[in-house]
């Protein structure tokens, strides 16, 4: 049987790097041609650059260009959902490259009725037939960090139902800066049937996160995310309805608010606003960390962890950094973490 597989590519200013993400692709395509039919869609978002000039290399190729205006990684991504009419959809992005041999290893299992593929793992191929709650609930945990072994958490290079997600209206949040993927992975898990996991590897990431400037749209995306896991947490089919797992989803929302404040503090936070260790900055640093450690979900995460330290993941430097925050000694945390990053 051969399949369409829509490739969508979010694109912003990125006419140095697409053609070497493409030719990646294409390069791996041509050894399952008789099995796969590739269509690469690149969803602009608002970009200034002349990447139609680079595109102009392909047109022996089912490369499709979609302009929109500037909303967005999120908005990119949903604009090629909608250009989608059927087959499977595959997210890249559009600085990473494909990893030769990977199309051939993703083929060789039935697609057919297969809501989500899971690719890039820690595991060896598996099918989950009728996915049971407790399934999800196991791959949530292995995505938040809380069992081996982990799972990423992006969606770049898992393959997803086109009629699934139209069917169930998945699309990425927009509201959300940061942790859209994560986002969506877990509201596509929530609402899938059959899920397929396996070990091939089909991204070779080159991309860096930005050091992004701390503010208040970053504590507001922060806040939006963590309401967004919770909400994913609390889909469920009839069937499940009426079994108890709030212990462990409650594991996982607080293992998530625990990822979160670490990345806000150390990334976002510390980083930006202190250039200079003076008394001033160290001071103001302070109150801004007693006000974000006071807010509901970390303030309920911290005091979860305090309870129990042991069922958290959490690398030794921020357990630490947690600490002094549970302690309420802001300026020892503000400190700690201008010298440790």
């Amino acid at each position: 049987m051969k399949y369409l597989l829509n490739v969508i590519i979010p694109s912003y200013n990125s006419e140095l790097t697409i053609g070497n993400t493409i030719d990646s692709l294409l390069e791996d395509y041509q050894t399952v041609q008789d099995r796969l039919d590739l269509k690469i869609i690149i969803s602009d978002d608002g970009s200034e650059d002349d990447i139609q000039a680079v595109l102009k290399e392909y047109s022996n190729f089912d490369v499709t260009l979609l302009k929109n205006p500037h909303s967005g990684v999120s908005g990119a991504r949903n604009f090629g959902i909608q250009a989608v009419e059927q087959g499977y959809i595959l997210f890249f992005d559009s600085d990473d490259n494909w990893a030769l041999g990977a199309f051939e290893n993703m083929l060789d299992h039935q697609w057919v009725g297969v809501d989500i593929q899971i690719f890039n793992t820690q595991i060896n191929a598996k099918m989950l037939k009728s996915i049971t709650w407790n399934d999800k609930l196991m791959i949530m945990k292995q995505t938040a960090l809380l069992e081996k072994p982990y799972m990423q958490s992006g969606v770049c290079g898992n393959v997803y139902c086109a009629e699934f997600l139209k069917e169930n209206r998945l699309i990425f949040n927009e509201k959300l800066r940061m942790g859209e993927d994560l986002v969506f992975n877990l509201q596509t898990l929530s609402e899938a049937r059959n899920v397929y996991m396996s070990d091939v590897k089909s991204l070779i990431y080159s991309g860096e996160h930005s050091r992004q400037k701390y503010s208040k749209e970053n504590l507001k995306n922060e806040i939006e995310f963590n309401a967004q896991i919770e909400m994913a947490l609390n889909i469920k089919s009839e069937e499940y309805k009426d079994i108890d797992h709030k212990s462990d989803e409650d594991d996982i929302y607080t293992q998530f608010c625990l990822n979160g404040l670490s990345f806000l503090v150390t990334r976002y936070f510390i980083n930006s606003q202190v250039k200079l260790s003076t008394l001033f900055h160290i001071r103001n640093c302070s109150r801004e960390l007693k006000q974000i450690s006071r807010i509901y979900p970390y303030q309920y995460a911290l005091y979860k962890f305090s309870q129990n330290k042991g069922k958290y993941t959490v690398r030794k430097k921020d357990r630490l950094l947690l600490g002094l925050l549970n302690k309420h000694a802001y300026m020892l945390a503000t400190l700690f973490t201008i010298m440790t990053n």
